[in-house]
């Protein structure tokens, strides 16, 4: 996500849109993956991990393509909402992997801070 916010700035030319507009981009990013997180958050459980993994993963490689390929800049805020959606997808399964790691420790809270922190 940081990387295209230093050529923001000129995305309102590339496009002919004004820079609220071009910031649409971000914040479509931000609320996707906001609100995605309240959806995906029992997927890596009921479908396992790999799967969701491959999937948010492939939803994020396919917003990529539709963002670099994009010839408006609505196809690129539809872009990057897809890509905040793949990213979202992935938040659950790094944190189920992380705490079920954890908890081989010991089963605490603060061997989960020590698996997170290695």
């Amino acid at each position: 996500m940081p990387i295209c916010l230093p050529s923001m700035q000129e995305w309102g030319s590339l496009f002919g849109a004004s820079q609220a507009q071009v910031q649409l981009t971000f914040s479509g990013f931000v609320v996707a993956f906001g609100l995605c997180q309240l959806v995906y958050g029992p997927l890596p459980d009921r479908y396992g991990r790999k799967g969701v993994l491959v999937a948010g993963l492939a939803l994020m490689a396919l917003g990529s393509l539709v963002a670099a390929l994009a010839p408006n800049l609505d196809v690129l805020i539809a872009a990057r909402v897809l890509q905040g959606a793949g990213s979202a997808l992935n938040l659950p399964w790094s944190h189920a992997t992380s705490t079920n790691n954890a908890s081989a420790y010991h089963g605490s809270g603060k061997s989960t801070g020590k698996c997170l922190a290695s």
